[in-house]
Parts: structure tokens; C-alpha cells; sequence
């Protein structure tokens, strides 16, 4: 890159020049079992329109070790897939030392 362009962008001041609007959300969930898809799409949508921020991106990030988020359709034979190839890659199985209880109610709190 230019440096000009970085100057007139302020990358080398490290002030940008467009004032930038910021919305956050935490979200949290409570599932009864072990793995579970949770459609977060309309409740993502509902969030920005609420932000009233008209241009941007969104970041969505899982803030637990074994929590994780993708992105594909929401459609019951892909997730079924998607299931079934995670179950035969990393099955569950109770002796797990992170599903003791102890774990477990520690990393709620």
C-alpha cells in the first residue's frame, strides 16, 4: 500500500478519520444436552436493526472452549450431516474429565 493512502486514511496518526459506531450483545444459552444447534440468525438480525447502525459487519464469536458457530443454511438434512459427522469425529462420552460436574459449574459461574 501507498503510504499516502495510509496517510489519508490516518493509519499512521492511528486516529481513523470517520467516527465508528459500535453495538454489542451478549448472548447466553442453556441447553439440556450435549449438542445442540441453535438458529441465532433472527436474533442477530434483530439486534442490528434495533442498533439503527446502517453500515458495518458483524462478529459473532463462541466465548466458550466447547462452544463453536458456523455458518451455512439452516436446513434440517444438512444439520443432521453435520451432527452425525462430529458425533463419529469427536463422540461424547461422559468420562470426558471436562464434563465433570466440578468443570462444569466452575466455568458458569
Amino acid at each position: 500500500m501507498h503510504a499516502d493512502y495510509l496517510r489519508r486514511w490516518g493509519v499512521f496518526s492511528g486516529i481513523p478519520r470517520r467516527l465508528h459506531e459500535i453495538c454489542y450483545e451478549y448472548l447466553t444459552f442453556n441447553t439440556e444436552k450435549h449438542r445442540v444447534y441453535v438458529h441465532i440468525t433472527p436474533t442477530i438480525e434483530a439486534i442490528v436493526r434495533q442498533s439503527a447502525i446502517h453500515d458495518g459487519m458483524v462478529l459473532v464469536s463462541a466465548m466458550h472452549i466447547t462452544a463453536g458457530v458456523y455458518v451455512n443454511d439452516d436446513e434440517s438434512g444438512l444439520i443432521e450431516d453435520i451432527d452425525e459427522w462430529l458425533e463419529n469425529m469427536a463422540p461424547y462420552r461422559k468420562e470426558y474429565r471436562h464434563h465433570q460436574p466440578a468443570r462444569i459449574t466452575a466455568t458458569r459461574t
